[in-house]
């Protein structure tokens, strides 16, 4: 396994893995969390399909960054990033994603997902904040100044929700990137559906240097899942960029393969970084709106 470890600050940041043995219920992190340098390294670990790992990452002061449950088969090489642009809401599976349970809605929005592939993150520093908000139509039903909470009293129709996440970064510690973020999430719910409601989130690539800063002709791959119903196909993704933090913005032509979406944007010379806003829609009608201001930055 090939990782990399990226923005820390000054910062001291430290690593470890939890193991789901075949032998044992549940995981435990039976390993010591050491520091880790900024960098690549390489990791082995055991595989199979009766082994599952679980990494988490923390900044001191800052963040905890932790990975979606994950199963290695043999004979294969992955690649990991850690503190990395583009930081973003982006929820695992332990975030349940958003759980009905008759006429109360609970949801976890942890806004400090890495640039790596499902990731979650949970920031406390001093200069992190976030908000999270559930809508129904013109009217808020909840907010919260954490990453979680819930709703009382919904209607037991199907009715259109929106959960919305904004979050601000002024902490050094994450790098001069994701200042701002907002994520709309939208969805159907009534009190009959089953408790688990699904949600498309988003994962990037880029190619970024150590300071997290691409060429100005880099290509942007956004892959989409939907998380509590991965057999549930997304079928379109809008992909727009801005490089004067949000002023305007330019849709991109994207090119779809094997469930990722490809762009490449051409930044002008007097850019010193790239937004972007992602809109992707999934066969039952489901969405999320993702704006990421100051994404990653150029050379």
């Amino acid at each position: 396994m090939n990782v990399t470890f990226g923005q820390g600050g000054n910062s001291p940041v430290t690593e470890t893995r939890m193991d789901y043995p075949r032998y044992v219920f549940g995981g435990v992190w039976s390993f010591l969390a050491e520091p880790v340098a900024r960098g690549p390294r390489t990791d082995w670990v055991s595989t199979g399909g009766d082994i599952g790992w679980q990494q988490q990452v923390t900044v001191q002061d800052v963040l905890s960054e932790v990975s979606e449950r994950a199963v290695y088969p043999s004979a294969d090489t992955r690649e990991e990033r850690w503190l990395t642009p583009i930081t973003r809401p982006r929820m695992i599976s332990e975030d349940l994603p958003v759980r009905r349970d008759g006429s109360v809605l609970y949801f976890r929005t942890r806004a400090w997902g890495d640039g790596g592939t499902s990731h979650a993150g949970e920031g406390y520093g001093r200069g992190l904040s976030q908000r999270a908000s559930l809508h129904q139509g013109d009217t808020v039903l909840s907010e919260s100044d954490y990453d979680s909470g819930y709703a009382t009293g919904l209607a037991p129709e199907r009715l259109p929700y929106r959960l919305v996440v904004d979050a601000t970064n002024d902490d050094s510690a994450l790098g001069p990137y994701s200042t701002t973020t907002h994520t709309e999430w939208s969805f159907v719910s009534g009190e009959s559906q089953e408790k688990t409601i699904a949600l498309v989130q988003l994962d990037y690539d880029v190619d970024l240097d150590a300071d997290g800063r691409a060429r100005r002709n880099a290509a942007v791959a956004i892959t989409p899942v939907v998380l509590g119903a991965p057999e549930t196909e997304v079928t379109s993704v809008r992909i727009e960029v801005s490089y004067d933090d949000g002023s305007t913005w330019h849709r991109q032509k994207a090119v779809h393969r094997d469930g990722t979406w490809k762009a490449f944007p051409a930044a002008p010379a007097s850019a010193s970084f790239v937004s972007l806003r992602t809109t992707a829609t999934d066969e039952t009608g489901g969405s999320v709106t993702q704006t990421v201001i100051r994404a990653y930055g150029l050379r």
